[in-house]
């Protein structure tokens, strides 16, 4: 009977859903950065977003009013390189929650999917 309630308790925890549902619930909390140039993003970009090109992010990470080291940091770039760079550039700052959302066209999926599934 315990090998059955693991198994289940296994199976909820590994469900596709719940990891999204993680994800939703972490990006409504987060700052989300865009990291790529600012022509990039004036040709669109995520709602709410702010921008902070890769090549600005050490000078201009401290400028973001009210942002700390466990803030909930969400980033996205254009196809997920610069995002990755991102990711662990604060990471070596000590930014403890930071996750890389990935490529813009991505990441927007993902948004749209959290937005429907409320």
């Amino acid at each position: 009977m315990q090998k059955i309630l693991l198994a289940l308790l296994l199976l909820l925890v590994t469900w596709p859903g719940h990891a999204q549902t993680d994800f939703c619930r972490q990006a409504k909390q987060s700052v989300l950065i865009d990291v790529r140039t600012p022509e990039e993003y004036a040709t669109g970009h995520i709602a709410g977003a702010l921008n902070l090109p890769l090549e600005r992010l050490a000078a201009g990470i401290g400028t973001i009013g009210g942002l700390n080291s466990d803030s909930l940091i969400l980033v996205y770039c254009r196809t997920g390189n610069r995002s990755a760079q991102t990711r662990a550039l604060l990471s070596r700052r000590g930014y403890a929650n930071v996750t890389d959302g990935g490529g813009i066209s991505t990441l927007a999926s993902r948004l749209q999917a959290c937005s429907e599934s409320r």
